[in-house]
């Protein structure tokens, strides 16, 4: 993969007889969003919703944790981490899939499921859109930064700094796709929901709401640390 990193030029020099220079705060670029590092770690508490026509939805709750690992440098000398994904299981932490992600310039990438996915990018500013998937051949899906530097509260922990990005909210009359993600500063991820449900179509019932099929799922961040 190519990675087109450019050449920021961070300030103006004015020479002028008699005239003073004043320097211009940098900008607010955004990576403490988003710290990536070895060793960092957040536990999920995960709650998951499943659907299907004819039963009562199931519920399931389980504790999930994301860490960051080891990195590497690929043949361009990109620095490459290692992210593991674990479940709890009768007080035991289970590896359950293992993904890369890393850091240039101006964007945050990783890979899910196979796929490069471009996470956030830098400076971060409300209502910034970009292509997600415009390192794969999946199509267009655009994702938006919103909310950057709002609080955002869980019954836990208060969190003065967030930014949200929202990856995708679809709603019809037949289907519902959502996925939202919650950043805070100096932390990373704390908060990911997502919504992938089918509703009933038929005359009876089109455009009540009613789910015959999918999932929800929200994971609230419990614990972190390194």
């Amino acid at each position: 993969m190519k990675l087109i990193i450019p050449i920021l030029f961070t300030g103006i020099v004015i020479l002028g007889l008699g005239c003073t220079s004043n320097k211009v705060p940098a900008p607010q670029i955004g990576y403490e969003y988003f710290p990536i590092q070895s060793g960092i770690y957040g536990e999920f508490d995960v709650t998951k919703k499943i659907y299907a026509i004819g039963q009562d939805p199931q519920s399931i709750q389980y504790l999930q944790r994301e860490m960051i690992g080891d990195s590497f440098k690929d043949v361009t000398g990109q620095i490459i981490y290692k992210v593991e994904f674990a479940t709890q299981k009768a007080q035991q932490w289970n590896t359950d899939s293992i993904a890369t992600i890393w850091k240039t310039t101006d964007e945050i990438l990783g890979h899910e499921n196979g796929d490069i996915i471009v996470r956030m990018i830098f400076p971060l500013a409300d209502h910034n859109v970009w292509d997600g998937n415009q390192y794969n051949s999946k199509g267009e899906r655009f994702f938006e930064t919103t909310g950057v530097g709002i609080a955002y509260h869980t019954i836990k922990e208060n969190f003065p700094e967030t930014v949200t990005i929202v990856r995708q909210n679809d709603s019809t009359l037949v289907s519902k796709r959502r996925y939202v993600e919650v950043f805070a500063k100096g932390i990373g991820l704390i908060r990911r929901e997502r919504t992938f449900v089918q509703y009933c179509n038929t005359p009876d019932c089109v455009g009540k709401g009613i789910i015959n099929s999918g999932w929800e799922e929200i994971s609230t961040l419990k614990s972190y640390g390194k």
